[in-house]
C-alpha cells in the first residue's frame, strides 16, 4: 500500500498472544505493548513493519511492507529553443520528470499560452516539439510542465518565450527604371 503521510497505522490482530512487540525495520525501535491500531512514523520510500506475537507456547512474526510518498515529482524544463533568428512557429521543449523513491510517475502533461500565466488544457507529452494546429502569433508565450505522481502530489515547471513577428513584404509593381540609353519599362518584386 502507498500513503501520503509518514504516519502510517499499522492494523492487526493478535489472538491468544501475551505480549505484542511492533517494529519499523531495520532500525526501528521496538515498541512494546503494541495495540492495534498502532501508529508509526514512517521515512520516505518503501518501508516494513514486524509485529511480534508471544505467549509461552510460541512466538509469531508478521511483517507488512508499504511506502510512503510524501514529496512531489521533480520536474526541470532544462531548454526552450525557438529556431532562427525571426521564430514564429511552435518552440521545442526539453524536460525531465521523475518521482525519486516516491510512487511513480502516473502523468506528464504540457500545456501552452499567451501571457505570462499558463491556461489551457494539459494534455500528455514528452520532452520535444510543443505542436498545436493553431498559429502562433507574435508576443510572449508561457509552456508549463506537470507532473503528477500516483498519489497526487504534483509539480510544475514554466518557461517563458517569444514568438517575432514576420518582417513585413513589400510587393513593387510596374515601376521605370530610366538609363542614358532610353527608358525601359520593368515590373519587380522584392519580399
Amino acid at each position: 500500500p502507498l500513503f501520503s503521510s509518514a504516519t502510517v497505522p499499522v492494523n492487526f490482530t493478535a489472538t491468544g498472544a501475551t505480549s505484542v512487540s511492533c517494529k519499523l525495520e531495520p532500525s526501528g525501535t521496538p515498541i512494546s505493548g503494541c495495540v492495534s491500531p498502532q501508529t508509526i512514523v514512517a521515512p520516505e520510500g518503501d518501508n516494513t513493519v514486524t509485529v511480534v506475537a508471544t505467549n509461552s507456547a510460541s512466538t509469531t512474526t508478521v511483517g507488512w511492507k508499504f511506502k510512503v510518498d510524501t514529496s512531489t515529482p521533480l520536474v526541470d524544463i532544462t531548454s526552450i529553443n525557438p529556431t532562427g533568428d525571426s521564430f514564429n512557429g511552435w518552440p521545442t521543449l526539453s524536460f525531465t520528470a521523475s518521482d525519486g523513491v516516491g510512487s511513480g510517475l502516473k502523468s506528464v502533461q504540457c500545456r501552452n499560452a499567451a501571457g505570462s500565466t499558463a491556461a489551457g488544457t494539459y494534455q500528455t507529452c514528452t520532452s520535444g516539439n510543443l505542436t498545436s494546429t493553431a498559429t502562433l502569433q507574435a508576443g510572449v508565450y508561457t509552456a508549463q510542465v506537470r507532473a503528477t505522481d500516483w498519489l497526487g502530489n504534483v509539480t510544475t515547471d514554466q518557461a517563458t518565450y517569444t514568438v517575432l513577428q514576420d518582417g513585413p513584404t513589400v510587393n513593387m509593381t510596374n515601376v521605370k527604371f530610366a538609363s542614358t540609353s532610353g527608358g525601359l519599362d520593368s515590373a519587380c518584386a522584392v519580399t
